[in-house]
């Protein structure tokens, strides 16, 4: 009789850890990838539109987004020239070398600035091509406890525009 019981434990034993062991050998088993990207909208964006006239480039940045942002650029050509930097506005410098627009941009509304290439030398002719690369960031307005608004840049959507020609 002991005989018995004992071959039904040892039994019941194997279908125990034959059960068991199935469903952890998948979970060692089993694997999973993924890969693509998807673009996310966090409610702030803006967009530039850059109108060139002869050595001064017109830079229009609109908010596009739906709540209010802060805006900068800044704006890089050959080190042979120099950049003098012009705004309708509250535009002024910081340390790191952007313009600032210091007041919030509203969904809608643009802020301008233009940027004319100066130190052009002598030696340039007519159908030469200047390359002036710009720079601008957007991030949404912040508020301290007190209600003032601020910019923290460490929140920044940044967009390179990509100049037209080259250096001839």
């Amino acid at each position: 009789m002991k005989k018995k019981y004992l071959t039904a434990g040892l039994l019941a034993l194997v279908l125990i850890v034959f059960t068991g062991v199935k469903p952890a050998l998948a979970y060692f088993t089993g694997t999973a990838s993924a890969s693509g990207g998807q673009t996310l909208n966090f409610g702030y964006d803006s967009t530039i539109e850059e109108k060139v006239e002869d050595l001064t480039k017109t830079l229009t940045l609109t908010n596009t987004g739906e709540t209010d942002v802060y805006v900068r650029a800044r704006a890089f050509v050959g080190e042979q020239y120099s950049l003098k930097y012009d705004g309708t506005g509250n535009w002024t410098p910081d340390e790191d070398g952007w313009f600032v627009y210091n007041d919030p941009v509203a969904p809608g509304e643009a802020a301008v600035m233009t940027v004319t290439v100066c130190d052009i030398p002598e030696t340039m002719e007519d159908g030469d091509k200047l390359n002036v690369a710009v720079v601008y960031e957007c991030t949404p307005v912040q508020y301290k406890a007190d209600g003032t608004p601020y910019a923290d840049w460490s929140y920044a959507y940044r967009n390179v525009t990509e100049p037209e020609g080259g250096n001839g």
